[in-house]
């Protein structure tokens, strides 16, 4: 691994534990070497927490066209496979992290804000076609959509003790499937 890959990767464990305030000094300590070191990959923090975004990009554009193109997969699973992707960058996302950003570097803010447009447009593009094709009864996608953001703001809330991937499965669950019984 690059010397630029581990100072992304130590980014990105310390936007999850201790949030965008992190320090480029965190950063130093942990992988032993000097922030001048650290400046040299990056020119600033603003800069490493611009990739940490366009990573999330990458990631999760990858991902949807995956999904949208692999013709064995039912609407119904894209629909499951895209609301419980969890990208490496998933700290980002987490309502501190939103909060953080807002406040230290709102620059940023308009850049995680697309790309959350982005990546809802095409969840809501599956779960129309969910609705058209009477697979799903209607529903406002913007009810919709503040149900799976909640399961953000509910990891964020107890910090690491709630798994996302098993919150996300779980909201999945009961947006597909509700909570009667043999609904």
């Amino acid at each position: 691994m690059s010397l630029d890959q581990k100072i992304y990767k130590e980014a990105l464990r310390l936007v999850k534990e201790v949030g965008v305030p992190f320090k480029m000094d965190d950063i130093s300590n942990a992988l032993g070497i000097s922030k001048k070191t650290i400046y040299k990959s990056y020119s600033s923090k603003e800069i490493l927490l611009k990739r940490i975004i366009d990573e999330a990009r990458v990631n999760i554009t990858s991902h949807q066209r995956a999904i949208m193109y692999d013709n064995s997969l039912s609407n119904n699973t894209r629909l499951i496979e895209m609301i419980t992707y969890i990208p490496d960058e998933y700290p980002i996302f987490l309502y501190s992290s939103i909060r953080e950003l807002k406040h230290y570097y709102p620059e940023l803010l308009p850049l995680l804000e697309q790309l959350q447009h982005d990546q809802w447009e095409k969840i809501e593009q599956v779960l129309n076609e969910l609705i058209v094709t009477k697979q799903i009864k209607p529903i406002s996608s913007d009810v919709f959509r503040s149900i799976y953001l909640s399961s953000f703001r509910l990891v964020d809330s107890v910090s690491n003790k709630v798994d996302l991937s098993k919150v996300l499965s779980e909201v999945a669950d009961i947006l597909m499937n509700g909570i009667k019984k043999g609904w």
